[in-house]
């Protein structure tokens, strides 16, 4: 049975997917959810046709990415206790999450360390019942931005106490593909490898 479920959301970003979910789904005792963001590539379909087990929630109609919004779709479709959000260019290791596992306790969040690892910034693991006591990301936030600190600062005000440390690393290499959602440039797959794992 399923402890963890880990959320990621797409919107033009299936090149990105096509390499990470299959670690994430690898991941045991884990479930998966898929956001299909109104995502032009058929993100959702894919999921649906390649990793059947996956719930995919599809949200119609957007026409720009918001994390919050994708990321609270995701949090309300899941069922476990725990909920590991990463972004879809983050290709975890086979051990990320049984590293992870005997470190979570009530009354705390996981992040990666090192903080200023802005590629992974958006990678946390927390209980559902503290992210629904505070409500969630805050949907005002658009795009990629501040709704990870604000959301931090949320979970910290309630009580929560961040962790974040290193474990033993892991080597994997990045690659580089175009990001369709992106206004700017592209991105670089990140690699939650076991030295950027979230700890306590």
């Amino acid at each position: 049975m399923s402890d963890m479920t880990i959320v990621t959301a797409c919107m033009g970003r299936l090149a990105y997917l096509r390499q990470s979910l299959g670690r994430m789904v690898a991941q045991p005792g884990c479930s998966c959810v898929v956001v299909d963001y109104s995502c032009p590539d058929g993100s959702g379909d894919w999921v649906a046709a390649h990793h059947p087990a996956v719930r995919v929630v599809r949200v119609p109609g957007q026409t720009r990415f918001s994390v919050p919004r994708a990321r609270n779709a995701g949090l309300r479709a899941i069922e476990t206790p725990w909920v590991c959000f990463c972004d879809a260019d983050v290709v975890p290791e086979s051990s990320f999450i049984d590293a992870v596992r005997p470190l979570l306790r009530p009354g705390s969040y996981y992040r990666p360390a090192p903080l200023d690892d802005t590629g992974l910034y958006g990678t946390f693991i927390a209980l559902r019942a503290d992210l629904e006591r505070v409500g969630g990301y805050d949907e005002v936030y658009q795009g990629w931005g501040d709704e990870d600190v604000d959301l931090y600062r949320a979970l910290e005000f309630v009580g929560l106490s961040p962790r974040a440390s290193r474990l033993p690393s892991s080597a994997t290499s990045p690659t580089t593909t175009p990001c369709a959602c992106c206004s700017t440039t592209s991105r670089t797959t990140r690699s939650a490898t076991a030295s950027t794992a979230v700890t306590g």
